[in-house]
């Protein structure tokens, strides 16, 4: 850890409230960049996803397809046959591949950071209170 100067003990007396405090499991974090940041600020707006097959690592959509399965595995009733041959299409064929929005328990990650943001502008990590999510 770096020795803590003016600048960091301002931060912390007057803009403190706005960061992350620990890990809180109510909340979720969102990682983007300025420019999104933005766009999902205005009165308009919505959540900005991101095409599954276009994706920078192609684990990302093995994996959803995965924990769809496990969730179907674990609640049987809440899923019909057909979606289950649905599910078995799209992971045949990513091309179907839906959209997607990523979330993190860890309100300040550096691999977030590092894969979410840009490196030249800086980003931002949105918290999003688990409750209004759902």
């Amino acid at each position: 850890m770096s020795p803590r100067n003016e600048l960091d003990e301002y931060i912390e007396t007057n803009l403190g409230h706005l960061f992350p405090k620990g890990n809180d499991a109510r909340t979720l974090y969102h990682y983007t960049t300025v420019d999104t940041f933005e766009v999902m600020t205005r009165r308009d707006a919505d959540f900005i996803c991101t095409y599954c097959a276009a994706m920078n690592d192609s684990a990302e959509f093995s994996i959803g397809i995965k924990l769809i399965r496990d969730y179907m595995r674990r609640h049987p009733g809440t899923m019909d046959a057909e979606m289950g041959t649905a599910l078995g299409k799209l992971s045949q064929n990513p091309s179907f591949a839906s959209w997607s929005m990523s979330f993190s328990r860890d309100g300040d990650s550096l691999n977030q950071w590092i894969s979410y943001t840009d490196r030249k502008d800086g980003g931002v990590a949105i918290g999003f209170d688990l409750d209004d999510l759902n």
